[in-house]
């Protein structure tokens, strides 16, 4: 969920994200008008959910793993009642596209 922008056909499945970047000394950048297009991607995405996934992933090295376990089970409740997971399931209820607004 994190990685909402992964190739899906089965030829480029495997470079995933990171095929999409150039190596720069210090971090990974991205290439031109590909930096925008994916900003934009992520900006459309479930910003919240970003959000949480990305606050779990650093509190993951600090947290014993019984209590990364109970965040994510609370996180995973406070974001299933947010706007933007009615939507998801809407949408995929109705076989169309998602339409997220960062609520």
């Amino acid at each position: 969920m994190l990685l909402p922008i992964l190739p899906k056909s089965g030829t480029h499945s495997c470079r995933g994200l990171l095929s999409r970047f150039a190596f720069s000394v210090s971090r990974l950048v991205p290439r031109g008008k590909e930096a925008h297009t994916l900003a934009a991607q992520l900006a459309a995405g479930p910003t919240k959910a970003f959000g949480a996934g990305k606050r779990l992933m650093h509190a993951g090295w600090n947290e014993t793993l019984e209590s990364q376990i109970e965040q994510e089970l609370r996180s995973i409740g406070v974001m299933s009642r947010i706007e933007d997971a009615r939507e998801a399931i809407a949408a995929f209820a109705a076989k169309r596209a998602l339409h997220f607004k960062g609520r």
